[in-house]
């Protein structure tokens, strides 16, 4: 099992600015009109956040976590990785107060994400409570110079990531050597933040409403979900009290990669989700297999 260590991108520590698992919801809860007029409620969430935070990242509750940058140098990252998330952290800079950082972390093996989501109102909202922030995913590999910038979307309550499955290849661009390249950083990064693709991955997501749930076992039989026995049960377990609807199975998947310790098998959970919901929605009757994860996860 490898170890996952929180990092800091953008200047910012996710538990800090979003409590990382928590998304964005604790500070919203912490200027609420609840929590406002309970002050025990104030107490607990200052005193049960930080605590949380250590016990999730290792950290001290007021250690400030590691430079993502610099961890993944540490890793044997090609000077090529390196530009990239640079890159990438010069255009959103100049947003960075429209912008939190969900996620950032690297394992011991040179696996690393970072997910930035706009804050303001560039939301979706698929039915009754169900918000979600958009922005996008950086991911990759240090050793191998890998390198994947694609949509992402973070549900606001439960903080459930999944790639949004875009038609558009367009928004999507891989390092897949110091060398190689497919597709446009910039404009990658650019389309994700301006959520030009979202309206699309919303009517997905509404129509995944409407479909009824696929069984686990019919979708690995069909190779549409490549997961092995554990994740499987894992799955099931988290379908428990969800819609029996192709987006309540959305749910579930991107739940249980969000509690998975191992990166890889996260990162590969969350692409199969995106995935997954595109194609039974273009094509419910297909017995092709889905498309194998963009990055070598």
């Amino acid at each position: 099992m490898t170890t996952a260590i929180w990092c800091s991108f953008l200047g910012k520590n996710p538990f800090d600015v979003a409590t990382g698992g928590l998304g964005a919801s604790v500070p919203a809860m912490f200027g609420s009109p609840v929590v406002a007029q309970s002050p025990s409620l104030a107490v607990l969430y200052a005193r049960g956040v930080p605590a949380w935070r250590a016990r999730r990242t290792g950290l001290a509750p007021n250690e400030p976590a590691p430079d993502l940058a610099t961890r993944v140098a540490e890793r044997g990252a090609p000077p090529s990785v390196l530009d990239d998330l640079a890159a990438v952290e010069a255009m959103v800079r100049p947003h960075a107060t429209s912008v939190f950082v969900g996620r950032c972390f690297t394992d011991d093996e040179g696996t690393f994400a970072i997910s930035v989501y706009r804050r303001d109102t560039l939301t979706l909202r698929v039915g009754i409570g169900e918000q979600y922030y958009a922005g996008f995913q950086v991911s990759g590999h240090a050793p191998s110079g890998t390198v994947v910038v694609e949509p992402h979307l973070l549900r606001r309550v439960c903080v459930n990531g999944a790639t949004a499955a875009v038609r558009d290849t367009a928004h999507t661009y891989a390092r897949w050597s110091p060398t190689d390249t497919e597709g446009d950083l910039a404009t990658s990064v650019t389309r994700a933040m301006s959520g030009e693709v979202f309206p699309v991955v919303a009517a997905d997501l509404a129509r995944a409403t409407a479909i009824r749930r696929p069984e686990i076992a019919t979708l690995r039989a069909r190779r549409l979900l490549r997961i092995a026995d554990d994740v499987a049960a894992a799955i099931q377990r988290a379908l428990v009290g969800e819609a029996d609807s192709l987006f309540g199975l959305l749910q579930a998947i991107t739940r249980v990669a969000r509690d998975h310790r191992d990166l890889r098998t996260a990162l590969s959970l969350e692409r199969q989700a995106g995935r997954l919901v595109a194609r039974l929605i273009d094509q419910p009757q297909d017995e092709r297999a889905i498309a194998l994860p963009l990055a070598p996860v």
